[in-house]
């Protein structure tokens, strides 16, 4: 297929291109190629379609549903090129976005900080696990020093040290607690020693993880559509963090090469076998690993993935008015969960505006822009267009209208978990050790059985956890704010806003308030439960929680 596509901006000339009619969208086949088709089966057939590569695999998609010919046929008639001046065309130069939607790509990010991870993974449209500090012990994985301390070596000194005592808390704690645990619960006569050793392990985990700083090396899987692909990049490459716009620009490039493939290594394998056996057929062996080598996962739909500034601008704007406005107000912390009430879509997109950049409970900044003239509601909720340049949507905060809005403050590894659940609007405020943490005293009693923790207070357990956690907010307190961030214990208090329907509300607070969870956001989400019911009994009814005092140490 010949085009005379150079960039984004390109026109395609459909007397060179015989698959395009100048209508945008109407792909044809070549003559020969329609002139040799069989007429269309008109039975039902159903077949699932693998190992196709993403560019590819949307190109045929794209072809599929504007042309009579069947999938197989498609996917049979289709090159990687052809579908790399495709996407060039239809893509960039149309605007075709949807295009995008059916190219999956797979990609792993290891050995990466969990501040990373948080930023990576949010994303409306997201699919991927992370490492869990459940199951995992994060004592052998340490931590990534920032790449903002390289040329600060005391700073750098500073917070190694600091992160090697928390680490150092960590595993003392892990151990000394296990100890405690299994002296006040003995393992049954009917329960395997394995699963016993492992259901214990997570029980203190599930107390000393929050000892983990935001620096904690950890593994992100994700499966991502190549248009939120495009729009991840964009964002992460304008990050504040070097580490981020540093992963940006490797899943970029990784992007433009070939994958890592188990069907072709396991192929290659088999062929160097039948090489060996059969060496006079070497070339045409050779010409069929060919066929199977791995290819580029999405070279032409990145290509053009670019830094977005929007985010940054919009935040310079909205952090002064917020600044300006909210100024002497201390942040209410009284609330886990707070379902606040709701305002005409326009004072609440202000006011989520002005939320995202303060440290406040959403019925704080409420309050004050209740207050507002109608020109300065304007004005603010101005400040979030006048950053949006040709390509980009409308900010996140601005999506108003939604039937519940759930203010959450809570440990910021329970948050991660709350932020796992996609299907409503999130909004988070920035990473600060103002909120404060949970004592320790108040945190082992919710994670762990009564004798168990009156061993950790004569054992000194308690004190030392609320220690470390004091004495490394005072070294936080000391460095820039970027690398204070991966420095903060993952038990400090993060505050995010959470915008949904009733559907949501129950999903979120049915498999959260399961016995089996972990009891932070087992708490907080039978607190959403409560605030439900307070407000709307008639739908609280339905919703299936489990009250958070119901709880097993031996059973997950």
């Amino acid at each position: 297929m010949t085009t005379d596509v150079i960039g984004p901006t390109s026109q395609v000339n459909p007397a060179t291109n015989p698959e395009v009619t100048p209508e945008a969208g109407n792909i044809k086949a070549p003559k020969e190629a329609a002139a040799a088709k069989p007429a269309p089966s008109r039975d039902r057939n159903i077949y699932a379609v693998v190992d196709i590569a993403p560019e590819t695999q949307a190109y045929a998609l794209a072809r599929y549903s504007r042309s009579a010919a069947s999938l197989r046929e498609s996917v049979g008639w289709i090159s990687n090129q052809k579908a790399a001046d495709f996407l060039e065309t239809f893509y960039f130069a149309y605007g075709h976005k949807s295009i995008a939607d059916m190219a999956h790509i797979t990609l792993a990010l290891e050995n990466i900080s969990v501040l990373a991870a948080v930023v990576i993974e949010d994303e409306p449209l997201w699919d991927g696990q992370e490492r869990s500090t459940r199951y995992q012990d994060f004592s052998k994985s340490r931590y990534v020093v920032p790449g903002e301390l390289e040329s600060q070596p005391e700073n750098r000194e500073t917070f190694t040290a600091a992160a090697d005592y928390l680490f150092a808390t960590y595993n003392a704690l892990t151990k000394e607690l296990y100890g405690h645990l299994a002296e006040a619960l003995p393992r049954p006569d009917d329960m395997d020693p394995a699963a016993y050793k492992r259901t214990l392990n997570a029980r203190i985990l599930d107390v000393t993880r929050t000892l983990l700083p935001y620096a904690t090396r950890t593994s992100v899987g994700q499966i991502t559509s190549a248009r939120v692909l495009e729009r991840q990049l964009s964002r992460l490459l304008a990050s504040p963090y070097q580490e981020i716009r540093a992963i940006a620009s490797e899943m970029k490039e990784v992007c433009k090469q070939p994958g890592f493939s188990p069907l072709e290594i396991r192929l290659q394998a088999s062929l160097e076998n039948l090489v060996a056996q059969h060496p006079e057929a070497a070339g045409p062996l050779k010409e069929l690993a060919g066929v199977f080598s791995a290819t580029e996962p999405a070279p032409t739909l990145v290509k053009y993935a670019e830094p977005s500034p929007q985010q940054a601008q919009a935040a310079a704007g909205l952090s002064q008015a917020a600044r300006e406005l909210l100024r002497g107000i201390e942040p209410d912390n009284s609330r886990t969960v707070h379902l606040v009430e709701g305002t005409p879509p326009l004072l609440e997109a202000v006011t989520t505006l002005l939320y995202r950049y303060s440290d406040l409970a959403y019925h704080q900044v409420q309050a004050v822009v209740l207050e507002l003239s109608p020109a300065q509601v304007n004005e603010i909720y101005d400040l979030a267009h006048a950053a949006r340049g040709r390509h980009d949507g409308w900010l996140r905060e601005q999506q108003s209208g939604y039937g519940r809005i759930y203010d959450i403050l809570i440990d910021a590894k329970s948050m991660q978990d709350f932020f796992r659940h996609r299907r409503c609007v999130q909004v988070r405020q920035e990473i600060t050790p103002r909120h404060g943490f949970v004592g320790g005293k108040e945190w082992f009693e919710l994670g762990l059985p009564a004798q168990t923790v009156a061993s950790a207070l004569d054992g000194g357990q308690v004190e030392r956890y609320d220690r470390t956690m004091r004495e490394t907010a005072q070294v936080v307190s000391r460095l820039e704010a970027e690398a204070a961030h991966y420095l903060l214990p993952l038990g400090f208090k993060r505050r995010a806003l959470f915008k949904m329907d009733d559907a949501q509300a129950a999903y979120m607070i049915e498999t959260r308030s399961g016995v089996n969870g972990h009891f932070a956001y087992r708490q907080a989400a039978y607190q959403m439960w409560q605030e439900l019911e307070r407000v709307q009994p008639e739908v609280a009814r339905w919703v299936r929680v489990t009250p958070f005092e119901q709880s097993d140490f031996l059973n997950r």
